[in-house]
C-alpha cells in the first residue's frame, strides 16, 4: 500500500497516524500501558545521577527490543531531534529487531557525557539482504557497544553508540582491566 508516494515503514506510518486523527477519542487523554516504558523530557534530577541514566538506558533497551521505534526516538538528545525529524528517523526501522540485552554497565562520565557498554543480538529483515543470503536468510550479530549519553537540562539522553572496541581505540584508558 502506498501513501502519498511513499511504502513500506512510511505508509504503515502515516496510516496509523491517520487512524489516529480520525478515530482518536475527543478527549484524546489515553494513559499509556503501565508495562510500557515512556520516555519523559521533563527534568527530573538537576546534577547528573548515574542510577536514573542506567534506569534510562534500560528503558530504552526495553522499547527498542519491543520494536517502538517512536518511543526508542523519545530518548534522543534534542540536537539530535533538531537535526533528524521522527519521520526521517523512523525510515527503514521495520527492517531492524533487536532482541537479548546485557545488563549495561557504566564505563566513564566526562562532563556532561557518561558511557555505558552494553551486547545485544541484532537482525535485519531487508529485502535486499534477505535476497543476498543463502536460502533468503537474515544478517544477525551480536552487537558489542558502548553507548554515549548526554545530562541535558536535567535529563539523561542517548547521543550515539559505537563497536566497542572502535570506543576503546579512542579511549584506551577506560578500558577496564581483568
Amino acid at each position: 500500500m502506498k501513501w502519498f508516494g511513499y511504502g513500506g515503514a512510511a505508509a504503515s506510518l502515516a496510516g496509523i497516524l491517520w487512524a489516529g486523527l480520525v478515530f482518536a477519542p475527543s478527549g484524546c487523554d489515553v494513559p499509556a500501558k503501565a508495562d510500557t516504558p515512556v520516555a519523559s523530557d521533563q527534568p527530573i534530577e538537576s546534577e547528573p545521577d548515574m542510577s536514573t541514566l542506567m534506569g534510562r538506558v534500560n528503558a530504552r533497551w526495553e522499547v527498542k527490543c519491543q520494536g517502538d521505534w517512536i518511543q526508542v526516538y523519545d530518548y534522543y538528545s534534542p540536537t539530535f531531534k533538531r537535526e533528524r525529524g521522527l519521520y526521517e528517523y523512523l525510515d527503514g526501522k521495520a527492517h531492524h529487531h533487536y532482541g537479548d540485552p546485557l545488563e549495561p554497565t557504566f564505563v566513564s562520565v566526562d562532563g556532561n557525557k557518561a558511557y555505558v557498554e552494553t551486547s545485544a543480538h541484532w537482525r535485519t529483515t531487508h529485502p535486499l539482504v534477505v535476497e543476498s543470503m543463502p536460502n533468503g536468510g537474515s544478517f544477525e550479530d551480536r552487537l558489542d557497544i558502548v553507548e554515549t549519553w548526554e545530562w541535558v537540562d536535567g535529563q539523561w539522553y542517548f547521543v550515539d553508540n559505537e563497536r566497542r572496541g572502535e570506543f576503546y581505540q579512542r579511549f584506551p584508558d577506560l578500558l577496564k582491566k581483568d
